[in-house]
């Protein structure tokens, strides 16, 4: 199925996935290679309080493990939960994943609700799930209008919340 698939799609899905193993034609696969252990080395040496704002693109030299550099744009880690560690903390980090999961859970309990557009709040959720899992390889915080669509998805699915003041939903 993946080497029909790869037949499949089109001509620079193609190079982009041959440079996952071979990087002559693009270095952004072999790029993050390099910025998991620079971000990983940054989140060692500064656990609490990360290196701050903006602080990976103006340090990122000063972590990584060795002395090649592949040619890249290395202003954030391409990984929202790297890049939260290393640039605000372990804490921060802590707090983005209990923000995340508070939100599938009310947006699960939403879409149990029978009587109710629950099919909204369960479309929501899918949506977030993907946006959690694109967020692993991608910075998606610092991308403005995929930030701007996810926190609408996440206000459409609690829309489908009744304002009823005898049921707590949080």
């Amino acid at each position: 199925v993946a080497v029909f698939g790869y037949f499949t799609v089109p001509a620079p899905l193609q190079v982009r996935i041959r440079a996952i193993v071979d990087n002559k034609d693009d270095y952004s696969a072999e790029a993050r290679r390099l910025m998991l252990p620079t971000g990983l080395a940054m989140i060692k040496a500064h656990p609490f309080f990360g290196i701050g704002p903006e602080g990976v693109r103006d340090e990122f030299d000063n972590y990584r493990p060795d002395r090649y550099k592949p040619l890249a744009w290395y202003g954030h880690l391409h990984s929202d939960y790297l890049q939260t560690a290393a640039s605000r903390g372990l804490p921060a980090l802590a707090f983005v994943l209990w923000f995340f999961a508070v939100i599938l859970r009310d947006l699960h309990r939403l879409g149990n609700v029978p009587g109710r557009a629950s099919w909204i709040a369960r479309g929501a959720a899918a949506a977030c799930i993907a946006y959690y899992v694109e967020g692993l390889f991608e910075y998606n915080f610092g991308t403005s209008d995929v930030l701007m669509l996810w926190l609408f998805i996440v206000a459409l699915g609690y829309s489908v919340r009744k304002h009823d003041h005898n049921q707590e939903m949080c």
